[in-house]
């Protein structure tokens, strides 16, 4: 039978019981690291998650990528400025307000 809050470790030469309540613990740092019995990635699981994350990183750039791309302005009675953005954008944006001047409305988005 088994306690609750201990665990076994297993793959020397001989079983170790270690005690998670006991006050054995070894630490490091002032107290700052604690060695503890823990599950980890192996060497496999960290090649397929950075695999994983790899493809999902690439997947996320190219598809992203159509979406944010800078397009060409198509003829339109109406300009958009977003608030956001810096002094030199904004000098470009009243420069091509005063210099096409076929602008019906000037939306400012805050």
């Amino acid at each position: 039978m088994r306690d609750s809050g201990t665990a076994i470790k297993e793959g020397g030469p001989t079983t170790q019981r270690l005690d998670s309540t006991s006050s054995s613990k070894q630490t490091a740092l002032a107290g700052l690291l604690v060695r503890r019995y823990r599950r980890g990635l192996s060497v496999r699981g960290f090649i397929v998650f950075g695999f994983s994350l790899a493809t999902v990183l690439v997947v996320f750039f190219l598809e992203s990528y159509p979406f944010l791309v800078i397009t060409s302005p198509v003829p339109s009675d109406t300009l958009v400025v977003e608030g956001w953005m810096n002094e030199y954008a904004m000098k470009r944006a009243a420069a091509e307000y005063a210099t096409i001047g076929t602008f019906l409305r000037l939306l400012v988005r805050p």
